[in-house]
């Protein structure tokens, strides 16, 4: 868990020294809708795949 929190914290900008709870970072990084990470994750590759899908081909 400490893992996830450390990449979330450089994901949101946050330093070591910033004293900031892992609520606080899972709030900026997740939002105030209390999705998991892995939502997240599965959205953005969904985002990702639909962006992708609509390039032209060359």
């Amino acid at each position: 868990l400490s893992i996830l929190h450390k990449c979330l914290k450089n994901i949101a900008g946050i330093f070591w020294d910033h004293r900031i709870s892992n609520s606080e970072v899972r709030r900026r990084v997740l939002g105030n809708n209390g999705k998991s990470v892995d939502e997240v994750v599965n959205f953005n590759r969904l985002r990702w795949l639909v962006h992708v899908l609509r390039m032209p081909e060359h």
